[in-house]
């Protein structure tokens, strides 16, 4: 069996914060199609590379970028969870990783059968200590 890595550890971290603090919110790890229950975050990465910064030259860092998607019925509702979402991670994940910044924030609609998915992209760059 292999060794979680910083990424995998990362995103086992942000699951479990998003689902145990934001009421309602299902955390799924790809796009679920019509069967998804809104609303819901969906979580993958879209970058992973080695830095080459070293801090006291012995723990290297580990450049990840996350994007989660947040799915909702309406706009005000979507806007609302991303705002929470935000707010979870900024004060939940020092103890894991050195910084995270948005990088972008993404509005857009798709549609499907039963009608307008309204969805905000959220992109995130996470600095990690790999061990």
């Amino acid at each position: 069996m292999s060794a979680t890595t910083p990424y995998q550890k990362l995103i086992s971290d942000i699951k479990t914060l998003l689902s145990d603090n934001i009421q309602n919110l299902h955390v799924y790890d790809e796009w679920p199609g019509e069967k998804i229950k809104l609303p819901a975050a969906i979580l993958y990465t879209f970058a992973t590379r080695e830095n080459t910064v070293w801090f006291n030259r012995t723990s290297r860092i580990l450049e990840v970028g996350i994007t989660i998607d947040v799915w909702a019925g309406k706009p005000s509702l979507r806007d609302t969870y991303a705002d929470q979402i935000i707010k979870v991670l900024y004060e939940n994940m020092s103890s894991f990783c050195l910084g995270i910044r948005l990088v972008s924030s993404r509005d857009l609609v798709e549609y499907a059968r039963r009608g307008a998915f309204y969805r905000k992209a959220l992109d995130f760059m996470c600095l990690v200590i790999a061990p």
